[in-house]
C-alpha cells in the first residue's frame, strides 16, 4: 500500500496503487464483487488482516490505503484492527467522510486515505492521536507515497517523475497509467516497481469510473496473472 496516483478524466477517474509488502506476507485473493445488499464492492482481499487496500463500489466512490500518515514511527507489536478493515467499513458507507469524522480509531496503526468520486478527492490521515482531513481539488492529479516506506527525498523524486509524465501523457488510457506504475523510476530500489531485502511490490491496481461503469485491473505480479472486472453504476 504503498504509491497511489490519482488521475482525473473527463467523465471520471483513475486510482491506481503499488502495493508493497514482507515478503513473508500471505499473496492476496484477487479482485471479487461483493454484495453489501444496498451497492456491490470490487476489491482485493488481504488474507491476513481479512480487510483490503483497495476498493470501488458502485455508486461511484472508490478508496485506497497507505501505510503510515506523515513520517515514518515505531511499529507496535499489537494493533485493536487492521488498517485493511478500517477501509472495508468506509467503502461500505454513502459518506465515507461521514464515516471517518466519528469512526474510533484509538489502537488503530497510523495510515493515509485517498478516496474519490466524479466529484470530490479526500486526503485523510491518521498519525495514531488526530485525524487530519483535506478536502481536495478532483480536477488535478496527485501522487502519494508510504511514509513507512519513502523519506522525503523519495518522495520528492516520484513527484517530478509524475509531473514529467503528465506532461507527456495529459489525457492518459488505463493502459498508459498501469505503465506508469510499472516502468516510472530509476532502478529497482528507487522505482515505483521495488525489490529489496524484505519488502517487494507484489501487485498494482488501477481503479477506473468512466461512462458510468466502474472497473479494476488488478496485476498480480507474485503470479504474473492479470484480472479485470467491470460493473455498471447503481
Amino acid at each position: 500500500m504503498c504509491t497511489v496516483s490519482y488521475i482525473p478524466t473527463a467523465d471520471g477517474f483513475f486510482l491506481t496503487s503499488n502495493r508493497d509488502e514482507k515478503k513473508t506476507r500471505s499473496n492476496a485473493i484477487h479482485p471479487t464483487v461483493y454484495n453489501n445488499g444496498e451497492f456491490k464492492i470490487i476489491y482485493p482481499k488481504d488474507p491476513d488482516g481479512k480487510g483490503t487496500w483497495i476498493a470501488i463500489n458502485t455508486k461511484g466512490i472508490a478508496a485506497v490505503l497507505l501505510n503510515g500518515a506523515f513520517v515514518k514511527y515505531k511499529s507496535k507489536s499489537y494493533y485493536l484492527k487492521s488498517r485493511g478493515l478500517v477501509l472495508m467499513e468506509v467503502i461500505n458507507t454513502h459518506s465515507p467522510k461521514d464515516e471517518l469524522a466519528t469512526m474510533i480509531l484509538d489502537g488503530i496503526e497510523p495510515f493515509t486515505l485517498i478516496i474519490c468520486s466524479k466529484q470530490s478527492l479526500i486526503e485523510f490521515r491518521w498519525d495514531g492521536v488526530l485525524r487530519h482531513i483535506k478536502n481536495l481539488d478532483p480536477k488535478k492529479a496527485g501522487i502519494w507515497s508510504s511514509a513507512t516506506l519513502y523519506d522525503e527525498h523519495a518522495v520528492l523524486k516520484r513527484t517530478e517523475w509524475f509531473k514529467r509524465w503528465q506532461l507527456q501523457k495529459p489525457s492518459p488510457l488505463e493502459d498508459e497509467v498501469m505503465d506508469f506504475h510499472h516502468f516510472a523510476g530509476e532502478a529497482c530500489f528507487e522505482g515505483l516497481i521495488i525489490n529489496r531485502e524484505k519488502v517487494k511490490t507484489v501487485s498494482v491496481t488501477c481503479l477506473a469510473l468512466k461512462e458510468e461503469k466502474i472497473s479494476i485491473t488488478y496485476n498480480d505480479l507474485q503470479n504474473e496473472t492479470i484480472y479485470a472486472i467491470t460493473e455498471v453504476l447503481y
